[in-house]
């Protein structure tokens, strides 16, 4: 096993988890050893890739799944990539609540936002179903920075944990259709502690497939 590691800053993470459990739960899954794939540490206690019979991969633990869950509920860049049709799952209505207004019509930019969003809601208030048309609109409006921020706002109003949970699950059900970065690219949970009475989140990892950018890690 050839290991390397790319220089980057550090980033804290409440569960760091040891680099040799990322690559137990990958030979667990491939059946490999250590001798049949190389190594790149690009974050520091975070996931890692493995390259693989000529295809990369990424191992995330459970925390680092849930960081990234996160992540896609607080920051703008990761927020866009929310999949609409698991937020219409779990948004709740969320929209109609005062409190998502306020935090929302605070981080608009300018009166081109503005206007935006009156047009999503007043279609959506003679649609069929109002939520759904909702955020249909402003996900198919163009503004790439009003989908991203409502949802960031949504994620001010309703129950951060809920919505974490759930897009999480929705996320690891369809893993191959949401993670992998190629099409028909390979997703996996593996828990390390398979067979015992009690499965810990310590021991579960996420494993898919990304694109060859192994050079650029």
């Amino acid at each position: 096993m050839k290991t390397t590691k790319k220089k980057v800053p550090v980033k804290k993470r409440n569960h760091p988890v040891p680099v040799k459990m990322y690559i137990e739960a990958f030979k667990k899954h491939f059946k490999c050893t250590e001798k049949d794939i190389e190594v790149k540490l690009c974050w520091d206690d975070g996931p890692l890739r493995i390259k693989f019979d000529d295809a990369v991969y990424e191992v995330d633990s459970h925390y680092d799944f849930i960081d990234h869950v996160k992540s896609m509920l607080t920051e703008q860049e990761s927020a866009m990539h929310v999949p609409l049709n698991i937020w219409l799952e779990i948004e709740d209505g969320v929209h109609l609540e005062p409190d998502f207004w306020r935090h929302l019509l605070s981080e608009l930019d300018n009166k081109e936002q503005q206007e935006n969003l009156n047009l999503a809601l007043n279609i959506s208030r003679i649609a069929p179903d109002n939520s759904a048309f909702f955020w249909k609109i402003l996900y198919q409006l163009g503004d790439i920075d009003l989908y991203p921020k409502s949802i960031i706002a949504a994620a001010k109003t309703y129950n951060f944990d809920v919505y974490t949970e759930e897009l999480m699950e929705y996320l690891v059900a369809d893993g191959d259709k949401y993670l992998t970065e190629l099409e028909g690219g390979l997703f996996e949970t593996v828990c390390l502690s398979d067979g015992q009475d009690t499965l810990s989140d310590d021991d579960t990892f996420y494993i898919y497939q990304v694109a060859d950018d192994w050079e650029d890690c």
